[in-house]
């Protein structure tokens, strides 16, 4: 009997050990407080908004570059120039993507634009985002085919480990 409870504890405190390394290794999750403000602030899906950030560039926040995709979202600087316009930022410096709060607020901005439930036309228009008019349809069919199956896994584990986020 006490061979089976031992067993049990070890078993537990390894579930327990994985979900803690899956929650901070494999799936993290930095900036909640911006993710949530902004996801109701535009009406937007927070673990579709947290699991992009987390297929662009897994949080991992950068420098800014000029002319580079640049912030937590791989923004370059026209297309963030433009969400800003949108978003009533009237002082707004491609700089300012470096800044992890200015690239989820223009993150949220953009994905107001579609049906928050349809993921996959956030991510098709996502993956769109610097195509040319001729290459939009193929890029669009491979976000579909590729991007948002992972979206969308990302979503649900984000969910399950970040109840309410």
């Amino acid at each position: 009997m006490k061979k089976i409870i031992s067993i049990i504890i070890v078993l537990v405190i390894i579930l327990t050990g994985g979900v803690l390394a899956a929650k901070s290794v494999l799936y993290p999750i930095n900036y909640k407080e911006d993710i949530k403000k902004y996801s109701k602030e535009y009406d937007v899906n927070q673990y579709a908004l947290a699991s992009l950030i987390k297929f662009e560039t897994n949080f991992d926040n950068r420098d800014y570059e000029k002319g580079k995709s640049n912030g937590i979202l791989n923004m370059r600087d026209e297309f963030a120039i433009d969400l800003a316009k949108k978003a009533g930022i009237e002082d707004f410096n491609p700089s300012d993507l470096a800044k992890p709060e200015v690239s989820i607020k223009l993150g949220a901005v953009f994905m107001s634009q579609f049906d928050k439930d349809d993921i996959s036309e956030i991510v098709q228009q996502w993956s769109i985002r610097y195509e040319k008019d001729e290459n939009k349809d193929r890029m669009k069919d491979y976000a579909k085919e590729y991007y948002v199956p992972k979206i969308e896994k990302s979503m649900k584990i984000y969910k399950a480990l970040n109840p309410g986020l």
